[in-house]
């Protein structure tokens, strides 16, 4: 999970302070890189509906601001098994 950590302080770092409402990352990924993305915005957004995470021990570190997220492109990725 090193990899959704990782993403998550990336738009974090690209989208900045949020002084700004309009800075928001588009994320791109190609193959699997498309799939993690994905991966990745549906972890960020696994909250209950009062705003904790369902396991906490397991997701002790990622969090991600989705509202930083303009939306995400994909090429060549496999969505399907």
């Amino acid at each position: 999970r090193w990899y959704l950590d990782l993403v998550a302080q990336e738009v974090e770092n690209l989208a900045g302070d949020g002084s700004t409402e309009d800075t928001r990352v588009i994320l791109l990924g190609h193959s699997a890189g498309g799939w993690l993305a994905r991966a990745a915005l549906g972890y960020g957004s696994d909250k209950t509906s009062n705003g904790n995470d369902e396991d906490d021990n397991d997701r002790q570190e990622f969090e991600m601001d989705l509202s930083k997220v303009m939306g995400l492109v994909t090429l060549g990725t496999p969505h399907f098994p």
